[in-house]
């Protein structure tokens, strides 16, 4: 198949884990294949060329070496063109053993997970550090200004009886939002455990809730289900306290190990503020997911604006001060939005040029969003990328009755609305702004 393809190929490069931790990697490729008697009757295919079960330790250096091996068995290596993958040391190591520089970027998709997953991170919920997925000591430097000032140098166990700043924190029972949030992961934990204290469980629910519901499990690597998890649980969330408070004196549910007790696990209105807090903010990327996970066309034009939707909305949540428990997780899951924005609006400029060759918006949604600076810097890449094609493509102009209908998306009503309405809100500033300059005069 791959022998008969004369046009470049990009490639998809993707790898997860299922239950019991068994590691799985796929390769798509992309190719334009035209019509044998017209070059400009074409079709873009699209091959999952392999989906296997990955052996032997699953890391970046690791899977970059057996992506490599991957693209020299199929020998494709002189036509790839643009490779997509999940972490930027994987692409990395891929392209230097085989000693080509196709562009690369990574997964969009991921992009948006990273951005809960340092949010959860920066909670600093126990159970999540315990298995190791704690920031590193620089990341949390960035994080928090005092870190390499906030330790006590003195060897002394118990706080001084005269600080009662320190006497307080000692004695504080208080629940930090990371606690909070590693509480009823605890909880989930637990009662998933116990075939009787989830029919326990359910029994509460379909007496209070109307419907025998029960608690949702997540997966670390899917930020978007630990959103489901929270939703599921502030939808239980009287039936789970009652089940707090009654479930350690019935005798059909087994005690807990060690001293734990179910009672411990009950959460106050604060606790419950705190997870609906954290409920609103992981909804954001979960929602954006959700939508992109289920188009089928290409959506490399509404990447620029997807991202700036996902970033605005948490710098919204930054600036209410509801959200002030929680906002050193904000800041985290925002510094890392920054950085993968930035790569894409100034390092990739194929997100650019597709948002500016869409037919909805063009340059009108970049105009109010953007400085002028960066658009400029986009439309010299974009200028630089045509005039490469120019060079190398010499076609006619096709004649009307062989361009094809542009096919819209179920995306359309819902970025394309939120565009409009960032270029409306632009649009009434700058009139504002007129307005009161001229009333100055």
């Amino acid at each position: 198949m791959i022998k008969n393809v004369e046009s470049l190929i990009s490639m998809t490069f993707d790898g997860w884990s299922k239950k019991r931790r068994k590691a799985f990697e796929s390769l798509t490729i992309y190719y334009i294949q035209p019509a044998d008697d017209n070059p400009l009757d074409w079709s873009l295919h699209v091959h999952l060329l392999t989906f296997d079960r990955r052996k032997g330790r699953h890391t970046g250096e690791e899977n970059g070496k057996h992506l490599a091996s991957t693209i020299q068995k199929y020998g494709f290596a002189d036509r790839l063109k643009h490779k997509e993958h999940r972490t930027k040391y994987v692409g990395y190591k891929s392209l230097s053993l085989m000693h080509t520089e196709p562009s690369s970027s990574s997964c969009i998709e991921h992009t948006f997970h990273l951005m809960p997953s340092h949010f959860i991170q920066a909670l600093q919920v126990p159970s999540i550090m315990a298995i190791g997925q704690c920031l590193h000591d620089s990341e949390q430097e960035e994080l928090f200004d005092d870190f390499d000032n906030d330790i006590d140098p003195s060897q002394e166990e118990e706080p001084d009886d005269d600080d009662d700043e320190a006497v307080e924190l000692a004695t504080s029972t208080e629940w930090t939002p990371g606690d909070i949030v590693g509480k009823i992961l605890a909880f989930v934990a637990q009662v998933q455990q116990c075939d009787a204290a989830m029919g326990y469980l359910e029994s509460l629910c379909e007496k209070n809730c109307g419907k025998p519901l029960q608690v949702a499990t997540w997966v670390r690597t899917r930020w978007g289900s630990l959103a489901k998890c929270f939703d599921r649980m502030l939808e239980i969330k009287q039936p789970m306290n009652i089940f707090c408070v009654t479930a350690d004196d019935n005798a059909n549910i087994p005690l807990l190990q060690g001293d734990k007790r179910w009672i411990n696990f009950k959460m106050s209105p604060d606790e419950w503020h705190v997870i609906s807090l954290c409920w609103n903010v992981l909804m954001v990327n979960a929602t954006r997911n959700a939508i992109l996970g289920k188009e089928d066309v290409a959506t490399s034009h509404w990447v620029i604006p997807a991202m700036y939707e996902v970033k605005l909305e948490w710098e919204q949540f930054l600036e209410d001060s509801t959200y002030d428990v929680i906002a050193p997780a904000i800041q985290a899951g925002l510094n890392s939005m920054y950085k993968w924005y930035r790569k894409v609006t100034e390092d990739k400029g194929v997100y650019f040029i597709c948002h500016v060759l869409d037919l909805c918006h063009r340059l009108t949604f970049l105009d109010a969003a953007w400085d002028q600076a960066l658009i400029d810097k986009g439309l010299r890449t974009m200028h630089k990328v045509y005039l490469e094609y120019k060079d190398k493509v010499n076609v006619e102009k096709p004649a009307e009755s062989t361009l094809k209908e542009v096919q819209w998306s179920s995306l359309y009503s819902s970025l394309d609305s939120f565009m409009d309405k960032l270029i409306e809100e632009r649009r009434k500033q700058k009139a504002a702004a007129s307005f009161s300059s001229r009333a100055a005069m």
